[in-house]
């Protein structure tokens, strides 16, 4: 008998109609690694897939889904801002993970990154070899971890206090500029979508720190979850005090909890979030083709937005 043979890939751009069912994939791919490492999955809860749809509104030449007989089974979305690529999401259902669904929407993705001539490309992955090997083989070389860590923020009001005056950034569109000087310096490029998002969502509030005029850096925290970040400051000193800002905005709010994306290039805010009691729950290898950025003073937003 004739070997059987594989199944067909085909590889096309994501569009609006998608966001269900990536969603679903990213899901599925998701608990199959905790339950690999031996962790149970939280409960699942649908959400609004907001930031799928942001990038594939920012960056619509960035996203693909792959097909197996017109199912979806996998996508990719990358975003680019300035000349830094970064893969914000790489996802494929389990069950087809040894076809190389992976390699051919990262491929895709790659596309993007060289036709807007990004000078570096990034990625946050997990220690899989398969994902490992994936992006290795793509210039993606491991530089730092990127730590989740979970705590309390009332412990968080005892970090120093800014030296300075310290202003709440209440409508983002007013502050652009300054924050993308901001951006410019520490995370290596502007982000001027990513702040109109933040600045959209009722959930999310931001501080800004302010020095004889100058905006010397920025923090947005979500209420719902207490998420932090992205944090960034023009000096490693100044990140504490913009997370001590954020803590007690969302604490008046009554948020108790939050969590964080920490990079281990930022000795300083991991030491602080360890001493204040908060608890590492996971990691991802932080890999990159080459520098960009001032990473001990920037915390990502979180792994899909870095």
């Amino acid at each position: 008998m004739p070997e059987p043979q594989p199944p067909r890939i085909t590889v096309r751009p994501m569009t609006e109609g998608d966001l269900g069912v990536t969603t679903l994939v990213r899901k599925a791919a998701l608990e199959s690694t905790l339950l690999s490492e031996g962790r149970t999955p939280e409960p699942w809860v649908p959400r609004d897939p907001v930031f799928h749809r942001h990038l594939l509104r920012t960056d619509p030449a960035g996203s693909f889904v792959a097909e197996i007989e017109g199912i979806v089974v996998g996508y990719s979305q990358a975003l680019v801002r300035g000349d830094i690529w970064y893969l914000a999401q790489l996802f494929v259902q389990p069950e087809v993970h040894a076809l190389g669904v992976g390699a051919r929407v990262l491929d895709a993705a790659l596309q993007y990154a060289e036709a807007r001539h990004a000078r570096v490309i990034a990625v946050c992955s997990t220690a899989s070899p398969s994902a490992q090997a994936l992006y290795l083989r793509s210039g993606m070389m491991p530089v730092a971890l990127l730590y989740t860590l979970r705590g309390p923020l009332a412990p968080l009001l005892e970090l120093p206090a800014p030296d300075g005056v310290g202003k709440r950034v209440v409508h983002c569109e007013g502050w652009q500029d300054r924050l993308a000087a901001v951006d410019r310096d520490v995370w290596g490029a502007e982000r001027r979508d990513d702040h109109a998002l933040f600045a959209r969502s009722p959930e999310e509030h931001g501080v800004a720190l302010l020095r004889d005029g100058e905006v010397r850096g920025y923090a947005w925290g979500r209420e719902s979850d207490g998420w932090l970040g992205p944090v960034a400051a023009r000096t490693p000193e100044e990140q504490l005090g913009l997370l001590r800002m954020l803590a007690e905005t969302l604490l008046e709010r009554g948020t108790e909890d939050g969590g964080v994306g920490a990079l281990s290039r930022n000795p300083s805010v991991l030491r602080a979030l360890l001493r204040a009691g908060w608890r590492i729950v996971r990691w991802t290898h932080f890999c990159t083709s080459a520098p960009f950025g001032q990473l001990d003073r920037y915390v990502p937003g979180s792994g899909f937005m870095l």
